[in-house]
């Protein structure tokens, strides 16, 4: 198996003198509680999932969120009945929208907040009753995919074109059968424009490539269990096994799988040897920018960071010595957020660095898309040039600025190789402007705007 190597031995560790990651307090009523699955909206906002460790891993509060940098933070009480509840998966559409994806011993539901989390609407009713739902993922602001566990024969995925208030479950011919005993794995997904992937316990990697209608699947994996997938694009993404934290060192957990086509094939691939995987997370606007979380077992197990700009081929140290679970959100080169640890750590990390420049935002993809914004800079009137043979009838433009905010979110119906974007609105800046067909394939360029 060929190993990975990390820059010039460790001997680049580019986080210098000051942390990439700074712990934001949550003010829990006391210990025992911890940060776990997040969900960024920006550097501002993000939207927490906590635990209460001492009664059969309870949620507590259910929703947390910050909207001003992790300075001050809002408790939302979800009105779920029963016990044992636990969070499985939480997805931020914005500030106001979020659905947190819950399991309460006896089935499980997604919930929904409108208002910022003032209130909350349980959208599922006889869904996955008996059955553990996974995750929720918002491929927009109505259309979405809750999937769980195998449920009266098998898996039970719900899909929604209105927000949650309708949902039809993908039929079992449109689903491969599960093997026995197989199950999915809390927030164990991933997904890129159309195109959406699931891991299961047993080692297999789903795949989708129209929002969750019909799904193929790739046995990648032959041992262990608890498995988890990430992709960058339509193509590039990894398949693992998070280390859990209460186990011995086992070598076996720096091993992961690689695929560039997909999800259609993988190989194995492995870190340093020292290193014990747990999370790996994408950062949108850099096109195969990924981040990767792993215990260091020469540091004592302290949590490390890594980021790798080109899918996997060259690494960098981002942050070390960390008290956290691993668990990463990042909506930008800027704006990203890092769970807590147990009843050691009460916090959630905020990343306050900036990966541009570990190899920067790339212009062109992977997959042969390719986007270019004339004139650059600008001050009133621009063009962005789509430069690709397969485009397509429809498409997505989003803006966003250094701080990851999303300044415009524009659906193109057009099919034209030329959009016409308007620098006027904006105040002198660099942003980055991101372009996704539905067909999952994306790019990204830098636009200066200078109002002379």
């Amino acid at each position: 198996m060929k190993k990975l190597i990390i820059l010039a031995a460790f001997a680049m560790f580019l986080k210098g003198a000051n942390a990439q990651f700074i712990p934001e307090p949550l003010n829990f009523p006391g210990n025992n509680y911890f940060s776990d699955f997040n969900d960024a909206v920006d550097s501002n906002t993000v939207w927490v999932g906590t635990i209460f460790t001492d009664t059969a891993y309870e949620s507590y509060s259910k929703a947390i969120k910050t909207t001003d940098g992790g300075q001050t933070w809002q408790f939302y009480n979800i009105p779920d009945s029963g016990n044992q509840i636990i969070i499985s998966n939480v997805c931020a559409v914005d500030s106001d929208h979020c659905y947190y994806t819950l399991y309460n011993g006896t089935g499980g539901a997604v919930w929904k907040t409108e208002n910022g989390g003032s209130t909350w609407t349980k959208k599922t009713t006889t869904q996955f009753v008996g059955g553990w739902p996974n995750f929720y993922h918002s491929f927009s602001a109505d259309t979405g995919i809750a999937g769980g566990d195998p449920n009266n024969g098998y898996w039970e995925i719900q899909r929604t074109n209105d927000g949650g208030n309708t949902w039809s479950r993908v039929p079992s011919a449109n689903i491969p059968a599960s093997l026995s005993g197989e199950y999915g794995t809390s927030s164990s997904y991933s997904a890129s424009g159309n195109y959406i992937w699931f891991a299961s316990g047993r080692g297999r990697c789903y795949r989708s490539t129209d929002k969750g209608l019909n799904w193929t699947v790739r046995q990648v994996a032959s041992t262990g269990n608890n498995y988890d997938v990430c992709f960058v694009d339509s193509l590039h993404g990894v398949f693992w096994q998070p280390y859990p934290v209460a186990k011995k060192s086992v070598s076996a957990y720096n091993t992961f799988f690689r695929s560039t086509d997909g999800g259609l094939t993988w190989s194995p691939r492995s870190l340093d040897s020292n290193y014990r995987l747990r999370d790996f997370c994408s950062v949108p606007g850099t096109n195969g920018g990924l981040l990767i979380s792993a215990y260091d077992m020469s540091r004592s197990g302290e949590l490390t960071v890594l980021y790798t700009p080109d899918f996997l081929n060259t690494f960098s140290v981002i942050d070390t010595g960390l008290l956290s679970d691993g668990y990463m959100s990042f909506r930008s080169s800027t704006a990203g957020w890092l769970s807590g640890f147990g009843t050691m750590h009460l916090d959630i990390f905020k990343f306050r660095g900036n990966l541009d420049p570990f190899m920067g935002v790339r212009e062109t993809s992977r997959n042969g898309l390719k986007v270019n914004v004339c004139p650059n800079p600008s001050s009133d009137k621009a063009t962005l040039q789509v430069l690709t043979t397969k485009i397509q009838t429809a498409m997505t433009l989003k803006v966003t600025d250094a701080e990851g905010r999303e300044l415009e979110n524009r659906r193109i119906t057009s099919g034209s190789n030329l959009i016409r974007l308007n620098a006027t609105k904006y105040a002198n800046g660099v942003y980055l402007i991101s372009l996704t067909l539905d067909n999952g394939e994306s790019a990204v360029c830098r636009w200066v705007v200078c109002h002379r």
